[in-house]
């Protein structure tokens, strides 16, 4: 039945997690004498980058553009937040944010069948480093909305700005990717977006509005520079007409619309989107967009 879709597809999300916890492991291994070396490095970072969200949204590519700037690094998967919840300081989370785009940038950003390399930039490496972040959106949300006391102390950070990105999709191709990808049923995976979007909705509500940039995917890869450029300003990373074109190169040319790969029932099209109407940063997407 279409309501509960399965399908057996390769998801190498647990492989991906088991091989960021590994590598990461080893980097915390006398992590206050090896980020020591960085301080005066560390110093020039002006604003802390968290995402939130959800997954197979778009996070990886947005990440990816923003760490072939000179001034900026983005880790990928890192969930450096659970870091500082643990209580490592603000210069031990910025070294394992450096050394996990280090690692990430020898690969080519290679995410399976997707490659996020930007030829002639900085993706790994920095001239003046002045944004750093990590692109994981689901667990941030998640422990932001567990944890108010903890996203008080992110707010409060004296020495950086901290800023949120949230890149958001048409709800259906979101929820259609993600239930291929887990092998899940539709009616399963509905549940679990809709409550991260909960998760994520409560956590806007405790942020000042000026710290938060919303994307909505389909707008960033069919209007791209604009879109972009907005992003850049927002993170206070300025732009060069060379930069933009790289990375519009690597950007799809069309948003893919996962939601047509199979036949949603309509009772599961009405629960999704009576779903979907909670929440305002979802306005105007439907399944017949």
């Amino acid at each position: 039945m279409a309501g509960s879709f399965y399908v057996k597809a390769i998801d190498n999300n647990a492989w991906l997690w088991a091989k960021v916890k590994a590598t990461t492991w080893i980097d915390r291994i006398g992590i206050a004498r090896k980020s020591s070396r960085y301080s005066e490095e560390f110093a020039d970072i002006k604003t802390l980058v968290f995402f939130i969200g959800y997954p197979r949204s778009g996070h990886s590519i947005v990440g990816s553009v923003i760490d072939a700037h000179p001034n900026a690094l983005m880790a990928h998967r890192l969930n450096a937040l659970k870091y500082i919840e643990s209580g490592y300081n603000e210069r031990e989370v910025y070294y394992l944010m450096l050394r996990n785009a280090q690692r990430f940038a020898r690969t080519g950003r290679k995410l399976t069948a997707y490659k996020y390399k930007v030829r002639n930039h900085w993706q790994g490496r920095y001239d003046k480093l002045h944004v750093i972040g990590d692109q994981e959106g689901k667990w941030t949300s998640v422990l932001l909305a567990n944890n108010t006391e903890l996203l008080h102390r992110l707010l409060e950070l004296s020495d950086v700005t901290v800023k949120f990105i949230h890149v958001v999709r048409n709800p259906f191709d979101n929820i259609t990717t993600l239930a291929w990808r887990m092998g899940k049923g539709l009616d399963q995976t509905i549940s679990w977006y809709l409550s991260l979007c909960r998760d994520v909705s409560g956590v806007l509500a405790q942020i000042d509005p000026d710290r938060v940039q919303t994307i909505r995917h389909e707008t960033f890869i069919q209007d791209f520079e604009p879109t972009f450029t907005r992003l850049c300003a927002f993170l206070g990373l300025p732009v060069t007409p060379g930069y933009l074109n790289d990375c519009a190169g690597i950007v799809y040319k069309k948003p893919r619309k996962s939601r047509y790969r199979i036949v949603w029932p309509t009772r599961l099209i009405k629960v999704a989107t009576q779903g979907i109407e909670e929440f305002e940063f979802l306005n105007g997407y439907s399944y017949d967009d």
